[in-house]
């Protein structure tokens, strides 16, 4: 009887380890940094209006927004997918990140003068 329970004991301990295992690197990603149990992380919601000297709205124009982080000693930058702006100018960004204090705007080449309205 000491044999078959000690069997099953073995056997159940082989197959408890190999779950935990496989359930253990099913949570790795090549991203770094990217759904770690524990991360903090951060709802961003960026609201704006283009406007020209003349306080004109400015449509069509493409924002995008690099989301900067340090660490290790090197800094990089994650790019957030580009929007627009409407017909009066407006644009609106929400994004989920690690939380950071430094955002950076790039908007596409205008030939004439420009505002960002918050």
């Amino acid at each position: 009887m000491k044999k078959i329970s000690s069997s099953f004991l073995k056997s159940f301990n082989w197959l408890l380890t190999s779950v935990l295992m496989l359930l253990g690197f099913s949570t790795c990603d090549s991203e770094p940094g990217a759904a770690m149990y524990g991360t903090p992380h951060a709802d961003f919601t960026i609201k704006g209006k283009v406007i020209n000297q003349e306080n004109m709205p400015i449509p069509d124009i493409e924002i995008k927004c690099l989301v900067e982080h340090h660490g290790d000693n090197r800094h990089w930058f994650d790019t957030i997918p580009a929007v627009s702006t409407d017909p009066a100018g407006v644009f609106h960004c929400q994004f989920e990140e690690f939380p950071t204090d430094k955002l950076r705007f790039i908007r596409k080449r205008l030939y004439e003068p420009y505002t960002f309205q918050r």
